[in-house]
């Protein structure tokens, strides 16, 4: 059994790999994470908006960012959860969804995408958050902004499904390789 990162006040944080944490955990109400894209060897160089930090961390980027986690892994995750929401789904082979949430990156005419598309479960239309791309503050360079995260979890949908239950859990993958990590609140 893996020991808790922390487990304080109703909330538990693993930090480890998903793949070992999810088989200890039973039902939970969301899911969101952010796996590897597989697209490391698509990076290519660039100028501006940040691109100072990605060239000094271009080299865990590149690794961490080589293969996407086994479908399996991902699956086997959505399908203990009540309301999933996984960032970069369109590079996965997920079901159909109506609820894709879309990240507009306003900086505009730059070499990675001016969006991102998160997969999601939830019975509900598409949304779109506006958020610039970079934050000086981050630590691993495929980082997303907190407030990106922040507006996932306050979706009406979102919010209403883990007021629904004593226990709410949550599975996010860290912003450092090459472990997962799931909270419970």
């Amino acid at each position: 059994m893996i020991e808790p990162y922390y487990d304080q006040d109703g909330i538990t944080i693993y930090n480890a790999d998903c793949r070992e944490v999810l088989p200890q955990l039973g039902q939970f109400d969301l899911l969101l994470t952010d796996p590897p894209y597989g697209i490391g060897n698509k990076w290519t160089g660039g100028a501006g908006h940040g691109w100072a930090k990605s060239e000094s961390q271009k080299k865990v980027r590149n690794k961490w960012d080589a293969e996407t986690p086994e479908i399996e892994t991902i699956l086997t995750a959505v399908s203990k959860a009540g309301i999933s929401i996984v960032w970069g789904g369109n590079y996965f082979e997920l079901p159909p969804a109506r609820c894709f949430l879309v990240w507009n990156k306003p900086e505009r005419n730059f070499t990675l995408a001016e969006a991102e598309i998160a997969w999601t479960n939830a019975d509900n239309v598409a949304r779109v958050f506006d958020c610039q791309r970079s934050d000086p503050n981050r630590t691993h360079p495929t980082q997303k902004p907190l407030r990106l995260f922040r507006w996932c979890l306050n979706q009406s949908w979102s919010k209403k499904h883990k007021q629904s239950s004593t226990h709410s859990w949550a599975a996010a993958q860290p912003w450092w390789p090459p472990s997962w990590k799931a909270v419970r609140q």
